[in-house]
């Protein structure tokens, strides 16, 4: 139950960040954080070709851009 709150939390905070445009943009990891988001609790990986990994919250998907910021 835990999981799927802190899921539906996860992307309730990226769809407030993004709003409609949906377009690719970088955020601190610190400033995610800091409004709840929680690392741990996703809903997939995808890998593409170069290997990196996005991390899926339901229909918005993120990347660890570096190990400050976030490119979601």
């Amino acid at each position: 139950m835990v999981e799927a709150f802190a899921c539906r939390r996860n992307r309730e905070i990226l769809q407030t960040i993004m709003g409609e445009k949906r377009n690719k943009m970088t955020i601190a990891r610190l400033e995610l954080a800091k409004m709840g988001f929680n690392f741990d609790y996703i809903t997939g990986i995808y890998a593409n070709r170069q290997g990196k990994a996005y991390h899926n919250v339901y229909d918005f998907a993120w990347m660890a851009f570096s190990t400050q910021e976030i490119l979601y």
